[in-house]
Parts: structure tokens; sequence; C-alpha cells
């Protein structure tokens, strides 16, 4: 699975900074509150110890279901947020999400350099 929508601009305006993992959850998952509170416990397990999604299921079975679960993790991977050798073994935390965000944005400055002319603010 890709992740070929990062962030709902909606709630990344002027102004907006990421100030904890609760800010970036709130980006990752928007309009999802229960996947922004899961995402914020299953980097601070995976933070202590890699895990795989049948431990982090054992873990939080109480209060998410499994779909949601797998979601969360489907998505952490796709991201770059997690990584894991190969499928079957325990993820644990990369800076990976880092290097992909760092592209994306490298991208968009080029892009937007090559394709958009100069506009004058009173022609907004």
């Amino acid at each position: 699975m890709r992740a070929l929508i990062l962030v709902d601009m909606r709630y990344a305006g002027r102004g907006t900074y990421i100030t904890s993992l609760r800010k970036l959850a709130e980006l990752l998952f928007p309009d999802a509150p229960r996947r922004q509170e899961l995402f914020v416990h299953v980097v601070h397990f995976v933070a202590n110890r890699p895990a795989t999604l049948n431990m982090l299921k054992a873990e939080f079975a109480d209060a998410y279901s499994g779909s949601v679960l797998a979601g969360v993790w489907k998505q952490c991977l796709a991201l770059g947020v997690l990584e894991r050798p190969r499928r079957g073994r325990p993820a644990r935390l990369s800076t990976r999400f880092s290097r992909v965000l760092r592209k994306y944005a490298d991208f968009w400055e080029s892009w937007v350099r090559e394709n958009v002319k100069e506009v004058e603010e009173e022609e907004w």
C-alpha cells in the first residue's frame, strides 16, 4: 500500500506547528480520532521494543478492533513511520518517514519553480 496523501491541508494551514505526536496524528489521520489515539499508542509501544501486528493486537485488543489496528499498522508501514526487514518480522520505528517527506518537499518546490509563473498579489 502506498500513502499518496500524507496530510489533509485543511488541518495544516498557516501557523500549524507539529509539537507532539498527537498533533502529527491529527494531520495523518484527520477526522479519525480513534486512529489518532491508536497511532500515538503504537509509536510509544514500538519505541520501547520492535513489535508485530499480533503483538499490538494482544496489547490493544480490549480498546481497539482488529481492523482499526490493521489500518493504522499498514498506514505506519506505508508512510515509513515503521519499518521491518520482511513480512511477519517485528517492525521498529524508522527515520524513513522524514526522508520521504523531504523528497516530497524537494519535488514540490522544484515543480512549482519550473511550472508556476510569478503572479502579482493584485491578480489573486
